[in-house]
């Protein structure tokens, strides 16, 4: 590429007008109740709270690599560097802010730049900590006005150095650099994977037209000449249309768990939903505990996977749909066993007739599916359902399992 090519390639300035762009969409997903983020309008981006908090945010983005294929380092005489933090402090100045009104304000670098071993940010670090004066800090920014050739750098390093020592400290206790954010589109599908818990496939339709309908806006506003800016609330109304796919909770999400063989069978004969079956002569055989463990292990794990998705409503319409399919299977199954209680008050059951009814409750109740809404939990989740409700025990088997197995 030519002396003319270089100075008319767009690649560097597109992506760091991109890279600001997809900045924006990222601080945008990370605000909270009462924020307000705004795009170039007090700076490249800002955020506001209601409780009238200011954050200034500079954005900058190299297209440099290093040997390693990663961004460049921020260095001691990064031009960008010592740019932003003059055009802060000149920002300072002309709004004529006093020292207690900075100490709502906050700056920060957003660089998909790589932190490198530099005095400047240890420096920072240490006044930020309280462990370095403003006079150690002013004596770094000395030698690095020494040290440096660059004019520019030199003029943007006397800006800062020479500012008024009181809100120089404000100014640098409020300073955050935040370095390594070279995949911001990842960092934002990172933020939107929490949004499409519900619908993980959804993901990657949500993100290009959120991308799409928040660039359109930004576009409009800016040729329209109005500033763009949005507010949590404001975000949640006018792009809610772009969540509806990863809101679809129709369907939870299931996936294969793996049969488990090498189980502790006397500890696990001691849980309360195998003593259950066992007591009911359910259970004759390790494999029967395998089948019957895999079963609840799925259900719990599974449990586990729904804890951000699952709404208690719909739990406990599931619970009582599930209590209620027990219910049923158990009162139809000692039905005759309590019809002869009550004709003969001096009836006295025995195993050899509570056994067999027992079993037929199991057997019922193992016939029940599970529904989450429209979907039909299949036969492994459902009966792991019922040995979760047996081993607490909310649900029983036997004619007295409350009385052998409650606490």
């Amino acid at each position: 590429m030519n002396d003319f090519e270089k100075k008319h390639s767009a690649s560097g300035s597109d992506a760091a007008f991109t890279y600001q762009f997809y900045s924006f969409v990222y601080k945008l997903l990370s605000l909270e109740k009462g924020e307000t983020v705004g795009y170039e309008i007090k700076d490249d981006i800002h955020i506001e709270s209601f409780e009238g908090k200011l954050k200034l945010i500079q954005v900058k983005h190299t297209t440099q690599k290093k040997n390693d294929g990663t961004p460049s380092n921020l260095t001691n005489l990064d031009i960008d560097l010592w740019k932003t933090l003059a055009n802060w402090v000149e920002w300072i100045k002309e709004s004529k802010k006093i020292k207690q009104e900075l100490e709502s304000i906050s700056y920060v670098l957003f660089t998909n730049k790589e932190t490198g071993n530099i005095q400047f940010y240890d420096k920072l670090k240490k006044i930020k900590n309280g462990n370095a004066s403003i006079e150690n800090f002013i004596e770094v920014l000395n030698q690095l006005h020494e040290i440096t050739k660059d004019d520019s750098i030199k003029g943007y390093i006397n800006t800062v150095r020479t500012f008024n020592k009181g809100k120089l400290l404000v100014f640098l206790k409020n300073i955050e650099i935040e370095t390594g954010n070279d995949d911001i589109i990842q960092k934002i599908k990172n933020k939107l994977e929490l949004i499409c818990r519900f619908n993980p496939s959804a993901l990657q339709n949500v993100y290009k037209l959120l991308i799409t309908s928040i660039n359109d806006d930004k576009f409009s506003s800016i040729t329209g000449n109005t500033n763009f800016s949005l507010s949590y609330d404001e975000f949640n109304q006018k792009y809610r249309n772009c969540f509806e796919e990863a809101y679809d909770r129709e369907n939870l999400p299931i996936r294969d768990i793996p049969v488990e063989t090498s189980l502790d069978f006397d500890s696990l004969r001691k849980e309360i939903y195998i003593r259950q079956l066992s007591d009911i002569l359910a259970i004759r055989s390790d494999s029967d505990i395998i089948n019957i463990h895999h079963c609840k292990l799925t259900w719990d794990n599974h449990m586990l996977n729904w804890e951000d998705i699952l709404l208690p409503d719909d739990y406990k319409k599931m619970y009582a749909n599930a209590y209620q399919h027990w219910l049923n299977s158990f009162q139809e199954a000692y039905y005759s066993l309590n019809l002869k209680e009550a004709r003969d008050s001096s009836f006295q059951p025995k195993d050899d007739d509570i056994l067999p009814l027992a079993f037929n409750c199991l057997t019922k109740t193992r016939s029940k599916y599970i529904y989450y809404r429209t979907q039909n939990l299949d036969t492994i989740l459902s009966n792991g359902f019922f040995y979760t409700l047996s081993n607490i025990p909310e649900i029983g088997w036997h004619l007295l399992w409350e009385k052998l197995y409650k606490q």
